[in-house]
């Protein structure tokens, strides 16, 4: 997002992405040149650090997921979010989708209503896609919107649930 909104050198981004990194991962870009930019680390970070889990494996995961002995319901319902931020991540293939509504996901506790803001935020960067001429749409295959959908059932089910509890 810094890199796209060019309110900094980009000199200035590479040199607070390295500061902030410690140990290993500051150590993986010691193979990179001085002249790397601020994609070229990003790129090197998600190959050694990202997320390689299949949207199959993500929702196994997500389906036989069980609270621990002695885990709370909070750290439970972190646990899920968790897994369901990786698939969110996988499933949104758009990554100005994705880095526009990454927020959201903090700031809205509830899942319609966050869909309901993503899709928003969706139409908005399709019709100023539109507008500029060499701008693409990227749109997500039939299998990740599927997967999506099942997983947003489960989530539904899973609030429901929570609710119930919570009452």
């Amino acid at each position: 997002m810094l890199t796209r909104e060019n309110l900094y050198p980009e000199l200035i981004i590479v040199q607070c992405m390295r500061n902030s990194l410690k140990n290993q991962a500051r150590n993986t870009l010691l193979t990179l040149p001085e002249s790397a930019t601020p994609h070229n680390i990003l790129e090197k970070l998600e190959g050694i650090y990202g997320n390689v889990y299949s949207n199959e494996t993500l929702l196994q995961s997500f389906y036989t997921e069980k609270q621990d002995e002695g885990q709370s319901v909070a750290d439970y319902g972190m646990k899920l979010e968790g897994i369901l931020q990786k698939a969110y991540d996988k499933g949104i293939r758009d990554s100005a989708l994705k880095n526009a509504t990454r927020y959201k996901y903090d700031t809205i506790k509830n899942f319609d209503e966050e869909r309901k803001e993503v899709r928003a935020v969706e139409l908005e960067l399709q019709i100023s896609s539109a507008s500029k001429p060499t701008a693409t749409v990227i749109h997500q295959p039939v299998t990740a919107v599927s997967d999506m959908n099942v997983l947003i059932q489960k989530l539904d089910a899973f609030n429901k649930r929570l609710d119930n509890f919570e009452e």
